[in-house]
C-alpha cells in the first residue's frame, strides 16, 4: 500500500525561493500546503521559533540562504535551529537560491541569452549569486532580459523590476532540479535526497 503523504508547509525568504521549492517538491509528487513568504532573512529568522513549534505537528520545509552568515550550511542550520523537530526540513542553499538556477548551466544560459561559458563553473562558490545573475543579464542578447532583470542607472534597487517574474518563468518552464543538482548545486542535491527519504519513510532524516 502506498504511503499517503500530508501536504508540505513552506516558509521561505522570498517569492523566487517559493517558486523553486514548489517546483522541486511538486516534481516529486508531494502536495503543497500553506506557503509563508517572509520577505527577507531577518523576518524569517524572527519567525523561525513559530515554524519549529508548528513542525511538531506536520511536515515543513523552511528555506534560508547561507549568504556569509556561517562557514557552511550545517553550521548555519545548527545555529538557527539546534533542536529541530523531525517535521522540519531546514534547507540552506549555498550561498543563495540563485546558485541552484546557475547550476542548470546550459538551460539558464539559453534563457539569459548569454554563452554558457560565461556562467560560473561552480555556482556554490559565488559569493553573491543574485549579483552574478544580474551581471550576466546585463550581457544578455535579449532586450527583455536586460531591461527586466538589470536595475536602471541611478536606481537604488539591486535587481530590475521584472527580475522575479522572469526567473519565475524560467523555473516553471525550463529549470531542471535534476540537472542543477548534477551541475554543482550540492545543497540542492541534499534537499532532493531528503525528499526521497520523506517519500519512502515519512521523515526527512538528518
Amino acid at each position: 500500500m502506498s504511503r499517503i503523504q500530508p501536504p508540505i508547509t513552506i516558509a521561505c525568504e522570498g517569492a523566487m525561493d517559493r517558486d523553486v521549492l514548489v517546483r522541486v517538491l511538486a516534481e516529486r509528487g508531494l502536495s503543497i500546503g500553506p506557503v509563508y513568504i517572509a520577505e527577507g532573512k531577518a523576518k524569517l529568522d524572527r519567525s523561525l521559533p513559530g515554524y519549529l513549534a508548528a513542525a511538531r505537528f506536520g511536515p515543513w520545509v523552511v528555506q534560508r540562504d547561507l549568504d556569509a552568515d556561517a562557514a557552511c550550511a550545517p553550521a548555519l542550520a545548527a545555529l538557527l535551529a539546534p533542536n529541530r523537530p523531525a517535521g522540519l526540513n531546514l534547507i540552506v542553499p549555498v550561498r543563495q537560491t540563485e546558485s541552484w538556477l546557475l547550476a542548470d548551466r546550459d538551460a539558464f544560459a539559453l534563457f539569459l541569452g548569454v554563452a554558457a561559458t560565461v556562467l560560473p563553473d561552480n555556482p556554490e562558490t559565488v559569493a553573491d549569486a543574485k549579483v552574478e545573475v544580474v551581471r550576466l543579464a546585463n550581457r544578455s542578447r535579449r532586450r527583455a532580459i536586460r531591461e527586466g532583470m538589470v536595475p536602471s542607472a541611478g536606481s537604488e534597487r539591486k535587481v530590475g523590476r521584472d527580475y522575479g517574474g522572469l526567473l519565475a518563468e524560467f523555473v516553471a518552464r525550463t529549470w531542471s532540479p535534476h540537472r542543477a543538482a548534477g551541475g554543482g548545486a550540492r545543497s540542492l542535491g541534499k534537499f532532493i535526497e531528503r525528499i526521497e527519504r520523506f517519500r519512502r519513510d515519512g521523515r526527512w532524516g538528518p
